[in-house]
């Protein structure tokens, strides 16, 4: 399941922070993408986002997760998505 969603300026550090540790998650930083990653797939297999403060008024989110259980937790700290595939 693919989870998007978009977020403030100001929460998008915050929200990916808390993830990342929930989860004891990896992160990679490539310019304005940010990429948390885990050991284990099976539950859960990339949370991607992307903000470049000089160009974009909101922060995109995309949350991969194979545990349709964990969308629950992802929409209280992200907000609800505007579009899941």
């Amino acid at each position: 399941m693919k989870l998007y969603y978009r977020l403030k300026p100001e929460d998008y550090s915050r929200c990916l922070e808390e993830i990342r540790q929930r989860f004891s998650m990896h992160q990679e930083v490539d310019e304005a993408r940010t990429t948390l990653r885990t050991e284990d797939q099976s539950r859960i297999e990339r949370v991607i986002g992307t903000f470049d403060p000089m160009q974009d008024e909101a922060a995109d989110v995309r949350v991969i997760i194979e545990d349709e259980t964990l969308r629950e937790y992802f929409d209280s700290v992200l907000g609800e998505p505007y579009r899941v595939k």
